[in-house]
Protein backbone atom coordinates (compact mmCIF):
# COMPACT_ATOMS: atom_id res chain seq x y z
CA UNK A 1 0.00 0.00 0.00
CA UNK A 2 1.04 3.59 -0.63
CA UNK A 3 0.34 6.82 0.50
CA UNK A 4 0.18 9.36 -2.40
CA UNK A 5 -0.87 12.54 -0.87
CA UNK A 6 0.78 13.65 2.70
CA UNK A 7 -1.93 15.52 3.34
CA UNK A 8 -5.31 16.28 2.21
CA UNK A 9 -6.70 19.99 3.20
CA UNK A 10 -10.10 19.45 4.96
CA UNK A 11 -12.48 16.39 5.08
CA UNK A 12 -12.92 14.36 1.90
CA UNK A 13 -16.35 13.52 0.87
CA UNK A 14 -15.89 12.31 -2.75
CA UNK A 15 -13.29 10.44 -4.89
CA UNK A 16 -13.24 9.71 -8.34
CA UNK A 17 -11.07 8.46 -10.58
CA UNK A 18 -10.08 10.77 -13.65
CA UNK A 19 -11.17 8.70 -16.83
CA UNK A 20 -7.89 9.33 -18.58
CA UNK A 21 -5.16 10.30 -16.70
CA UNK A 22 -2.88 8.93 -13.72
CA UNK A 23 -5.10 11.62 -11.38
CA UNK A 24 -7.52 11.43 -8.44
CA UNK A 25 -10.20 13.74 -8.38
CA UNK A 26 -10.66 14.79 -4.12
CA UNK A 27 -14.27 16.90 -3.34
CA UNK A 28 -13.29 18.74 -0.32
CA UNK A 29 -15.45 20.82 1.91
CA UNK A 30 -15.06 23.98 -0.59
CA UNK A 31 -13.00 22.90 -3.64
CA UNK A 32 -12.38 19.97 -5.90
CA UNK A 33 -8.81 19.55 -6.00
CA UNK A 34 -7.12 17.07 -8.51
CA UNK A 35 -3.81 15.42 -7.69
CA UNK A 36 -1.40 13.72 -9.78
CA UNK A 37 -0.54 10.14 -8.56
CA UNK A 38 2.38 9.79 -10.62
CA UNK A 39 4.19 12.76 -8.85
CA UNK A 40 2.15 12.79 -5.80
CA UNK A 41 1.32 16.62 -6.23
CA UNK A 42 -1.55 19.22 -6.77
CA UNK A 43 -2.10 19.95 -10.20
CA UNK A 44 -5.75 21.46 -10.08
CA UNK A 45 -8.23 23.46 -7.64
CA UNK A 46 -11.79 23.92 -8.51
CA UNK A 47 -14.40 26.01 -7.00
CA UNK A 48 -17.58 24.08 -6.18
CA UNK A 49 -20.82 25.98 -5.53
CA UNK A 50 -22.32 25.14 -2.55
CA UNK A 51 -19.76 24.24 0.87
CA UNK A 52 -20.59 21.41 2.78
CA UNK A 53 -20.82 17.49 2.20
CA UNK A 54 -21.83 16.25 -1.29
CA UNK A 55 -21.11 13.79 -4.01
CA UNK A 56 -18.97 13.95 -6.91
CA UNK A 57 -19.05 12.48 -10.92
CA UNK A 58 -16.40 12.78 -13.47
CA UNK A 59 -17.34 13.82 -16.55
CA UNK A 60 -16.04 11.41 -19.58
CA UNK A 61 -12.88 12.99 -21.02
CA UNK A 62 -11.68 14.51 -17.45
CA UNK A 63 -12.15 18.20 -18.09
CA UNK A 64 -15.58 18.33 -16.08
CA UNK A 65 -17.16 17.33 -13.20
CA UNK A 66 -20.49 17.16 -11.54
CA UNK A 67 -20.52 18.33 -8.17
CA UNK A 68 -23.79 17.80 -6.23
CA UNK A 69 -23.91 19.70 -2.31
CA UNK A 70 -26.50 19.79 0.69
CA UNK A 71 -29.28 21.59 -1.31
CA UNK A 72 -30.85 21.21 -4.68
CA UNK A 73 -28.34 22.27 -7.18
CA UNK A 74 -25.67 20.25 -9.64
CA UNK A 75 -23.10 22.17 -10.21
CA UNK A 76 -21.02 21.41 -13.91
CA UNK A 77 -17.20 22.53 -13.11
CA UNK A 78 -14.64 22.94 -16.39
CA UNK A 79 -10.90 22.39 -15.24
CA UNK A 80 -10.21 25.09 -18.41
CA UNK A 81 -12.05 27.87 -16.34
CA UNK A 82 -10.86 26.82 -12.55
CA UNK A 83 -10.66 30.15 -11.16
CA UNK A 84 -14.00 30.93 -12.52
CA UNK A 85 -16.20 28.67 -10.70
CA UNK A 86 -19.19 26.46 -11.63
CA UNK A 87 -19.95 26.98 -15.28
CA UNK A 88 -23.28 25.83 -15.01
CA UNK A 89 -25.91 25.21 -12.03
CA UNK A 90 -28.71 22.94 -12.42
CA UNK A 91 -31.36 22.65 -10.04
CA UNK A 92 -32.74 18.96 -10.06
CA UNK A 93 -34.42 18.35 -6.83
CA UNK A 94 -38.06 19.79 -6.24
CA UNK A 95 -37.69 21.64 -3.23
CA UNK A 96 -34.45 22.90 -1.41
CA UNK A 97 -34.73 21.29 1.79
CA UNK A 98 -33.87 17.94 0.04
CA UNK A 99 -30.22 17.36 -1.01
CA UNK A 100 -28.79 15.36 -3.91
CA UNK A 101 -27.30 12.14 -2.56
CA UNK A 102 -26.52 10.10 -5.48
CA UNK A 103 -24.64 11.26 -9.08
CA UNK A 104 -24.14 8.87 -11.56
CA UNK A 105 -22.56 9.95 -15.70
CA UNK A 106 -22.87 7.57 -18.31
CA UNK A 107 -19.38 7.16 -19.52
CA UNK A 108 -19.99 5.09 -22.90
CA UNK A 109 -17.96 7.13 -26.02
CA UNK A 110 -18.50 6.34 -29.29
CA UNK A 111 -15.46 5.67 -31.58
CA UNK A 112 -14.96 9.15 -32.14
CA UNK A 113 -14.25 9.90 -28.67
CA UNK A 114 -17.43 11.89 -27.98
CA UNK A 115 -19.83 10.71 -25.19
CA UNK A 116 -22.19 7.82 -26.86
CA UNK A 117 -25.17 9.09 -24.34
CA UNK A 118 -24.12 12.05 -22.90
CA UNK A 119 -26.88 11.66 -20.02
CA UNK A 120 -26.29 12.14 -16.09
CA UNK A 121 -28.62 11.52 -13.28
CA UNK A 122 -28.92 12.93 -9.95
CA UNK A 123 -30.94 11.27 -7.06
CA UNK A 124 -32.15 12.73 -3.82
CA UNK A 125 -33.26 12.73 -0.22
CA UNK A 126 -37.24 13.35 -1.59
CA UNK A 127 -37.02 10.29 -3.28
CA UNK A 128 -37.07 11.62 -7.02
CA UNK A 129 -34.16 11.22 -9.51
CA UNK A 130 -33.68 13.66 -12.82
CA UNK A 131 -32.50 12.38 -15.56
CA UNK A 132 -30.21 14.91 -17.85
CA UNK A 133 -28.94 15.12 -20.82
CA UNK A 134 -25.43 17.04 -20.56
CA UNK A 135 -23.42 17.80 -23.18
CA UNK A 136 -19.65 19.15 -22.65
CA UNK A 137 -18.76 22.07 -24.52
CA UNK A 138 -16.50 22.13 -27.63
CA UNK A 139 -14.89 25.25 -27.59
CA UNK A 140 -14.21 27.54 -23.78
CA UNK A 141 -16.55 30.07 -25.35
CA UNK A 142 -19.41 28.07 -24.80
CA UNK A 143 -21.61 26.57 -21.88
CA UNK A 144 -22.51 23.59 -21.22
CA UNK A 145 -25.99 21.65 -23.18
CA UNK A 146 -27.97 20.69 -20.11
CA UNK A 147 -31.78 19.45 -20.57
CA UNK A 148 -34.02 17.65 -18.45
CA UNK A 149 -34.98 14.33 -19.98
CA UNK A 150 -36.82 12.28 -17.31
CA UNK A 151 -38.25 13.10 -13.57
CA UNK A 152 -38.70 9.78 -12.19
CA UNK A 153 -40.17 8.93 -8.65
CA UNK A 154 -39.48 6.57 -6.28
CA UNK A 155 -40.86 7.04 -3.03
CA UNK A 156 -37.48 6.65 -0.79
CA UNK A 157 -34.41 8.35 -0.65
CA UNK A 158 -32.00 7.48 -2.89
CA UNK A 159 -28.55 6.49 -1.92
CA UNK A 160 -26.80 4.83 -5.39
CA UNK A 161 -27.33 5.71 -9.02
CA UNK A 162 -25.35 3.80 -11.86
CA UNK A 163 -25.55 3.66 -15.89
CA UNK A 164 -25.12 0.36 -17.52
CA UNK A 165 -22.07 0.21 -19.40
CA UNK A 166 -23.14 -0.11 -22.89
CA UNK A 167 -26.65 1.05 -22.50
CA UNK A 168 -28.63 4.02 -21.24
CA UNK A 169 -30.04 2.12 -18.27
CA UNK A 170 -30.33 3.37 -14.62
CA UNK A 171 -30.18 1.44 -11.51
CA UNK A 172 -31.40 3.25 -8.69
CA UNK A 173 -30.90 1.83 -5.34
CA UNK A 174 -33.60 3.55 -2.70
CA UNK A 175 -33.13 3.62 1.09
CA UNK A 176 -35.93 1.13 1.67
CA UNK A 177 -33.28 -1.65 0.18
CA UNK A 178 -35.58 -1.69 -3.41
CA UNK A 179 -33.49 -1.65 -6.47
CA UNK A 180 -34.89 -0.91 -9.92
CA UNK A 181 -33.90 -0.68 -13.42
CA UNK A 182 -35.31 2.08 -15.84
CA UNK A 183 -34.72 1.78 -19.44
Amino acid sequence: SRRPLARVPGAVHGVAFHPARPHLVLLCERAVRVFDLARGVSVLRLRRGAPGPGVLAAVPGGDHFLVAGPGRDVSWLDADRAARGPVRTVAVQRTASHGVRALAVHSLLSPEGAQAFPLFAAGGDDGSVAVVHGRAPADLASEPTVVPVAAIRVGAPVHALAFHPAQPWLFVGAADGHLALYV
